[in-house]
């Protein structure tokens, strides 16, 4: 147990700390009463210098777009090649745009929310650059603070000091211990697992970078938060914290997004060594027998024998090379690991060691019975078994449009093609950490993703979540929008208010695009989750609609939104306009939701939407805002199809506010998100 004295030093010391005027941020509400995590804007820069012109040429490879990109950033900003990294690099091969993701330095420890990404085109041109960089009058005041103050406090201090500003235990005997990676810290009685502590700087505000661990704290609580805390290690302060709880709605119960974690937690995090093992390929794969809700289709409410269908081997070998299977026998394989968690086990190791639908014919056709409760086992069996298909689906098409491994995806092993492997999606289903909700849990590359579905109490018998596509697949695209924004290897890049509710949009957009009907026209409205909420509301304020009679919102809705579901529908409705555009643009043609995953590249709106979205995402800054996010899209278009989709994507955006000359708060003069509906000239306005 620490002394109180440690306590009342530590706290004593933070007013006498060196400090540069604040201004206000807006950020997604904080735990409890401590500061929220700050990300400061994300400023364009300039997409050419001097002699920039030398180093385009065709056909570059990857690691001369590398080099431009580094050369870039140091002829516009002044800084030397110390003075930042690289977190990571991809070119992509459907749009072949490498994009280069980097952090700042300070004293040789990176600076965790000063970052920045280029995109470079086949040509070596830059196509865009962003930047949220610390002011040399920031660094300076941050380095003239260090030489004033004593040795930073013990990892183990600062996790103590979070504990207390939490309101939590400080009697537990901590141990700390270095790995490669960095510091744990066992021992908390509060978290699920060793906490990591990395030093790193951190930005409070424009003028302010102060020292801090960066700790990463698996909470064992009720909401299952996985905090994100900055503590200054001169002070204990507690100078940022990020908690990343996000839910398919918040109009229900419990649930929890947890958007990063450290690599040096992966061997806690890692998959056994049975289930890493690389499982035949091609032809020498077995077949393996499903009766799910097939993609198209949203849940049992839809469709003869309660909306299921039998399908066989349904892997797309470009995606899923392996199959869906390993040698289990079971529902696991090299993407999925599929269980029922009712007693709530929280680690990965602990999931991983489930039991689970298994059969020595991989032939997994439990029935399901609508008049009975979730509980009943073949009705377990029955959700873990779709939740296993469509999670498996998301990542074979997601994956032919652009999410593969050197991209961040979700595989235990990535057979060669870059990125981190050990990290497959961990998928619950009737997870006891809650009710009436879904959750995503998305760490960098390199370590498992985390789905959790839950049982719906919204109807008798109640309803499991596993069982409505749209939903499953909302929760799967967490993932896609956190390891592409920003890069994989920085998962707090949705963070904001406003760029958390854009990851709430993309997941809604792509749930309705691969559940979405046949017959549907640019007329038809479409409902999220109205069958696990038992109504035909669903779980948004509104239906997503091309009409603003049945959907009213506007940009301009933003102004009067504070939460990120709400601003998610703003979003998702923008997307979905532009995609009954880009439909009109392309003939009429959309490819049938069944079908997309080996359309891409189809010239179909649906399918060429999807391609624009992820690329967009590559694209976009960290915490994007709208305005930037519609630039990311758009630019994709030019590169991807020559722009043969620009004006039907404006049109998309004017007609629900974002046009040309829309302003944010963050506009010059601008106190709002106010509405413009011009569109750029040589696009022909086609709403009223």
């Amino acid at each position: 147990m620490h002394n109180p004295a440690f306590f009342a030093s530590i706290f004593a010391l933070t007013a006498t700390v060196l400090q540069c005027a604040a201004i206000p941020i807006i950020a997604r509400p904080p735990m409890m009463d401590m500061p929220a995590f700050y990300q400061p804007n994300a400023v364009e820069g300039p997409t050419d210098h001097p002699g920039s012109s030398l180093a385009r040429r065709a056909a570059m490879s990857t690691d001369d777009a590398m080099n431009v990109a580094a050369t870039h950033i140091m002829a516009v900003t002044g800084m030397s090649a110390s003075d930042f990294a690289m977190s990571d690099a991809h070119t992509c091969s459907m749009s072949g745009i490498t994009h280069y993701y980097g952090t700042q330095m300070l004293m040789g420890l990176p600076i965790a929310n000063a970052v920045t990404n280029v995109n470079i085109g086949t040509d070596g041109k830059i196509m865009s650059f962003h930047q949220s960089f610390a002011s040399q009058d920031a660094l300076d005041c941050a380095k003239a603070a260090m030489s004033k103050r004593d040795a930073a406090i013990p990892a183990d201090q600062a996790v103590l000091m979070f504990a207390q500003s939490m309101g939590l235990s400080t009697a537990d005997k901590l141990t700390v211990s270095t790995t490669d990676a960095g510091t744990v810290v066992s021992g908390a009685s509060f978290a699920n697992q060793p906490i990591q502590a990395v030093q790193k700087f951190y930005q409070t505000d424009p003028n302010n970078v102060v020292p801090v661990w960066d700790l990463n704290i698996n909470m064992m609580d009720s909401m299952n938060h996985w905090a994100n805390a900055f503590v200054n290690s001169q002070t204990g302060q507690i100078v940022g914290t990020a908690n990343w709880v996000s839910d398919a709605t918040n109009e229900l119960g419990s649930g929890t997004l947890t958007k990063r974690q450290q690599r040096n937690q992966q061997q806690q995090q890692r998959p056994t060594q049975q289930q890493q093992q690389k499982p035949p390929q091609g032809s020498a794969i077995p077949a393996a027998t499903y009766k799910i809700i097939p993609m198209g289709q949203l849940s049992p409410t839809q469709g003869p024998n309660n909306g299921f269908s039998v399908v066989t081997s349904p892997w797309n070998l470009q995606a899923s090379p392996f199959g869906w299977q390993n040698a289990n026998k079971d529902l696991s394989g090299n993407n999925v690991i599929a269980q029922s968690n009712p007693n709530n086990a929280a680690s990965i190791a602990a999931l991983v060691s489930l039991p689970r639908p298994n059969d020595p014919n991989q032939n997994f056709q439990a029935t399901f019975d609508p008049t009975q409760g979730p509980t009943l086992p073949a009705n377990r069996d029955a959700a873990t078994t779709n939740a296993f298909y469509v999670a498996n689906s998301m990542h074979d098409i997601l994956y032919n449009y652009g999410f593969t491994e050197n991209a961040g995806n979700f595989q235990i092993t990535n057979n060669g093609k870059g990125g981190q492997g050990n990290d497959p999606v961990i998928a619950n289903t009737q997870d006891g950490s809650g009710v009436n909700n879904a959750n995503f849990a998305s760490p960098p590359d390199g370590q498992p993703g985390l789905m959790r579905m839950y049982v719906f109490n919204t109807a008798t018998p109640n309803r499991d979540g596993a069982l409505e596509n749209d939903v499953v697949a909302h929760e799967i695209v967490h993932g896609l929008s956190n390891r592409l924004t920003g890069g994989p290897a920085n998962a707090n890049c949705l963070q904001t208010l406003e760029s958390g509710g854009m990851g709430e949009g993309w997941s809604d957009m792509f749930g309705l695009m691969v559940s979405l009907p046949d017959a549907n026209t640019a007329a038809t409205p479409v409902i999220t989750g109205a069958y696990v909420l038992n109504n035909q509301k669903g779980v948004r304020n509104f239906p997503y609609s091309t009409s603003t009679t049945t959907n009213p919102l506007m940009y301009s809705s933003l102004t009067q939104l504070n939460e990120v579901h709400n601003i998610g529908e703003v979003w998702c409705n923008m997307l979905f306009e532009g995609m009954w555009n880009m439909i009109a643009t392309s003939g009429g043609q959309k490819t049938p939701a069944s079908q997309l995953v080996t359309s891409a590249g189809s010239n179909t709106g649906n399918s060429d939407l999807m391609l624009l979205m992820i690329a967009g995402m590559k694209m976009q800054p960290c915490n994007p805002t709208f305005i930037q996010a519609r630039n990311a899209i758009i630019a994709a278009d030019q590169a991807m199809f020559n722009g043969k989709y620009t004006c039907s994507l404006w049109n998309g955006f004017a007609k629900r506010g974002l046009g040309v000359n829309a302003s944010s708060p963050g506009t010059p003069g601008a106190a709002t998100f106010t509405d413009n509906r011009d569109i750029p000239a040589g696009c022909t306005k086609t709403f009223q």
